[in-house]
């Protein structure tokens, strides 16, 4: 028994498939649907579970390679007038990169301008995703 289609059906499925994939690419794109961060924030805080995931940049203040932590002064507003330091925890899992290559938490110095993507846990302890000096 053969199927046939229309070849008229599959290139306005075809096309429809096309624009919906492109207003996607067009959203994430535009940081309107960011899937790694975005979406992942809302579902989890929507659900009630884990914690929310935050960015920030600002300057190295001091960086604990003993005990993987890095604290990071980060701006509270607009304007720059107001500043809070952010104590990091450093894990095994953390991205730590440069423009041109991986780093450790060895190479991190203060004075350092970062940008850090991280999640603070229920019991309040901000653990870095990942630390993008700049």
């Amino acid at each position: 028994m053969a199927i046939r289609v229309k070849k008229e059906e599959v290139l306005k499925s075809m096309t429809k498939l096309c624009k919906i994939l492109l207003c996607v690419l067009c959203l994430t794109m535009t940081g309107v649907m960011n899937p790694a961060i975005t979406f992942s924030q809302s579902a989890k805080e929507s659900a009630g579970e884990g914690p929310a995931v935050q960015e920030a940049s600002g300057e190295i203040v001091s960086v604990d390679a003993a005990n993987q932590t890095v604290v990071v002064k980060v701006k509270q507003n607009e304007a720059g007038e107001t500043f809070q330091e952010v104590k990091l925890l450093v894990g095994t899992n953390t991205m730590i990169d440069s423009e041109s290559s991986s780093l450790t938490i060895s190479d991190l110095k203060p004075g350092n301008r970062v940008t850090i993507v991280y999640e603070t846990t229920a019991n309040g302890i901000n653990k870095a995703n990942s630390i993008m000096v700049k």
